[in-house]
């Protein structure tokens, strides 16, 4: 198993940072519906990685966004 995995199933206050941080910020996505929709999928049904990659993607647009 992955150490984010488990990380993520050991770790309460973890879990609830990455589902606040998806939540925040997904509306960062609302102009490229497919890639949401994408995204949506990913963090609700997928592994840590893929939810990690999920977080990593609406950090860099929040990042870009700020610029």
């Amino acid at each position: 198993m992955n150490p984010f995995e488990s990380w993520l199933i050991v770790n309460y206050e973890l879990n609830i940072f990455f589902t606040r941080y998806f939540n925040d910020n997904l509306q960062l996505l609302d102009d490229y519906a497919e890639l949401k929709t994408d995204c949506i999928q990913l963090f609700k049904g997928g592994n840590a990685l893929e939810k990690i990659q999920v977080l990593s993607l609406l950090a860099a647009m929040k990042h870009f966004n700020d610029l």
